[in-house]
C-alpha cells in the first residue's frame, strides 16, 4: 500500500511538470512568434505635427524624413537626451541636435524643426515625454504622431499616454530596423538582444511605473 501511494505520488508530481513544461512551451511559441507585432504598435492618424526621438538610427530617420516631406507636416518635435561624443559625427552633444541635423541633411526643412534637448539617466522616454509636452502645450497643439524604433513603438506610446492623459489625441509609427530581420528576429543576437530588452522595459513601465498625469 505505502509504496503504491508512492508511485502514484510521483505519477502524479511527473503529470504537474509536464503540464508546466506544456504550458511554458505553448507561452514561448506565443512570445518568439507574436512578440514584435505586440511591441510594433502602429496608430497613425492625420496631423499635421510630429515627435521624432533623435536617437533613432540613421535608417529609421531617413524612412521617418520620407513620410515627412510626403505628408502635410507642419511641424517637426525632436526630443533628445546626451549623447555619448565618441558616438556621434556632428558637432553636437545632445540626440535632439542631432536628430535635427539628420533631418536637414534628409531634406526637411529646418524651419519646421523645433528641437527638445533635455538630460536625464533613466526613464528616457518617459522624460522626453515630459519636455514634449511643455511645447505641445505652448504651441496649443492637439495631436501629434510619434516616429520611433519599430519594437519600441508600444512602450512609446504608453509613455506618451502616461505623460499626457487623454486630453491629447497621441499615436505612433513604428520605423522597421535595418539590423536584423522582423520575421526572424530570434535568429539573430542583435534581435534577441533587442526584442528581449524592449519587452522587459514594457513590462517595468506598465506594471511599476506609476504616477499621475503630468500637467
Amino acid at each position: 500500500m505505502i509504496r503504491t501511494h508512492r508511485t502514484g505520488i510521483v505519477k502524479g508530481f511527473l503529470l504537474c511538470l509536464l503540464s508546466i513544461i506544456i504550458i511554458l512551451a505553448a507561452l514561448s511559441c506565443i512570445y518568439f512568434f507574436h512578440i514584435y507585432s505586440f511591441l510594433s504598435y502602429e496608430k497613425i492618424f492625420k496631423t499635421d505635427t510630429v515627435v521624432v526621438e533623435g536617437w533613432i538610427s540613421n535608417s529609421e530617420m531617413r524612412q521617418s524624413a520620407n513620410n515627412i516631406l510626403s505628408n502635410n507636416v507642419k511641424r517637426v518635435i525632436v526630443p533628445g537626451d546626451k549623447a555619448e561624443l565618441a558616438l556621434i559625427h556632428y558637432p553636437v552633444n545632445n540626440y535632439a541636435d542631432i536628430g535635427r541635423l539628420r533631418l536637414i541633411d534628409c531634406g526637411v526643412n529646418e524651419e519646421k524643426i523645433i528641437t527638445c534637448p533635455f538630460e536625464t539617466k533613466r526613464n528616457r522616454t518617459l522624460n522626453a515625454a515630459v519636455y514634449v509636452k511643455k511645447i505641445i502645450q505652448k504651441k496649443g497643439i492637439k495631436s501629434f504622431i510619434i516616429f520611433t524604433e519599430d519594437v519600441h513603438a508600444r512602450k512609446t506610446y504608453v509613455s506618451y499616454k502616461k505623460v499626457f492623459g487623454n486630453k491629447y489625441k497621441i499615436g505612433v509609427m513604428p520605423i522597421p530596423n535595418d539590423v536584423f530581420d522582423n520575421k526572424n528576429w530570434y535568429k539573430s543576437s542583435e534581435g534577441m538582444k533587442t526584442v528581449i530588452t524592449e519587452s522587459i522595459a514594457y513590462i517595468y513601465l506598465v506594471c511599476f511605473q506609476r504616477f499621475k498625469h503630468w500637467e
